[in-house]
């Protein structure tokens, strides 16, 4: 498989990635794949381990590459939401005095094993509303985790023909981040490892988009936030 040349002078010194995703769906794990170590805590359950934002380092073919693991969503009464939306604008704004100038790409944790019913689906779209519909056009990829599942099921076939024959009412999830998607497990496998990596790189040098993305929810008074996510 050939990769684009991401030594080119058109990609800044570095390449930020905000790491994104509802609690249980291997957020943290998938971080540390792309990392290629465990920078992050990362566990089973149905709790998220992540209540601080965290930025994890490495090297991917010469390109300094930083990731901002953040605290995870999760479905929840009302009266607990405002609690957690002001917990994870909390800590983009902290990130956001470490990376004033934003980030290159906003990577979405979605498993391939999630169900993606009712809940998990507002869930997501709580998600996508707080770091803004047209952001997420424009700077979204989906990491697919769980993806040694996947190829169990599916070992010859492409995940973007899969995405395309999602049903009527999961094709929300390919118009997402416009159809792109990069498959990532724990494999121990160092090619499939180094693909997953390379593949992501590869589409974030492909957006084609001249400015970072800054979440401007930050921006909003805490007392307003919660009528601003719909």
């Amino acid at each position: 498989m050939e990769f684009m040349d991401i030594h080119s002078e058109d990609i800044e010194e570095d390449i930020r990635i905000l790491l994104m995703g509802v609690t249980r769906y291997g957020k943290s794990s998938t971080g540390i794949s792309i990392l290629g170590e465990p920078q992050f805590e990362a566990r089973g359950g149905w709790t998220s381990v992540t209540r601080e934002y965290h930025v994890g380092m490495t090297n991917i073919n010469g390109r300094l590459v930083k990731v901002v693991d953040t605290p995870g969503f999760k479905d929840t009464e009302l009266r607990q939401r405002e609690e957690q939306l002001n917990l994870v604008v909390g800590e983009l704004t902290r990130a956001l005095v470490q990376f004033p100038d934003g980030f290159d790409a906003i990577v979405i944790v979605i498993p391939y094993t999630a169900r993606l019913d009712d809940e998990e689906t507002r869930t997501i779209n709580t998600m996508v509303s707080l770091m803004g519909h047209q952001s997420v056009e424009s700077h979204g990829i989906i990491a697919m985790s769980h993806g040694d599942a996947y190829r169990r099921d599916y070992p010859d076939r492409n995940v973007a023909d899969w995405l395309e024959d999602l049903p009527s009412n999961h094709q929300w999830v390919n118009a997402l981040c416009h159809k792109r998607c990069v498959l990532f497990d724990v494999t121990t496998d160092n090619n499939v490892k180094d693909s997953q990596r390379n593949n992501l790189i590869n589409i974030i040098y492909n957006l084609g988009t001249s400015n970072r993305y800054i979440p401007e929810i930050c921006a909003v008074p805490v007392e307003r936030r919660h009528t601003e996510i719909r």
